[in-house]
Formats: structure tokens, sequence, C-alpha cells
């Protein structure tokens, strides 16, 4: 328990240092309504960054994957940070044929997908609105 603290800090530290590996293998960025940017990652393993939502006053809501067990669900830790610190964080299961979070009021989504390698692909696109 005393060493939480110090595991997520090293996480978040992580997560805000310039990606190197990671930014090469993003997708397509989408910028919210409210002026946030939206980024995923393909091919993130356990306890990679798998995706981030960056809001404009620098506060960040990050999805890391926790890895799954043999025939369980992918989990991803959900973490929203607020001056660099963590503000809040919870881990969601994810279903392992893909999952789909529709956000900004229904004006965009966030995909994750199980890649062939074992890996995560995370991906934001606008929705059509002409529905």
């Amino acid at each position: 328990m005393k060493y939480a603290g110090l595991a997520l800090a090293s996480l978040l530290l992580f997560a805000t240092a310039p990606a190197s590996k990671a930014a090469a293998q993003s997708t397509p960025a989408v910028t919210l309504s409210d002026g946030a940017v939206a980024t995923g990652y393909d091919h993130c393993g356990e306890a990679d960054l798998c995706a981030r939502i960056k809001y404009r006053n620098g506060d960040s809501l990050l999805f890391y994957s926790e890895g799954a067990a043999l025939d369980q669900p992918y989990v991803v830790l959900v973490v929203r940070t607020h001056q660099n610190q963590p503000f809040f964080e919870y881990a969601r299961r994810l279903e392992n044929r893909g999952s789909v979070l529709t956000l900004d009021r229904g004006r965009a989504q966030m995909s994750a997908y199980l890649n062939k390698d074992g890996t995560l692909r995370f991906s934001f696109a606008p929705v059509n609105a002409s529905h």
C-alpha cells in the first residue's frame, strides 16, 4: 500500500514525459468541442499509455492497459490528472471483441480493440452528425 503512490507517480511521470515510440504509433487525433485533444495509441501493451485526452487547461484523462488474465477481459486504468497530479482513477473492463465509448455529447467515439499480437488499439473518431 505504501508503494502504491510511488507506482502511480512513476506511471504519471512516464505519461507526461515526451513519448518517443508511442508518438510514432499514435492514431489520428480528434479535437473535441471544448478544445480538448484526444489521441489514441496502437499496440499498447500492459502498463502502456493507450489513450489521452488533453484539456486546454493542461489537465488530462489517461487510459493505461492493465492487461488481461487468460480468457478474461482486458482492464484499463483511467486516471484524471489536475495540475500534473492524480485527481481520481478507476479501472474498467473492456470486451475482448472491442469496446466503443461515445463522448463529447455524442460528437465523438473512443474505440478499443484487441490486436492479433495481444496488444490493444485505441482510436478516436468524430461521429457523423448528419443523421
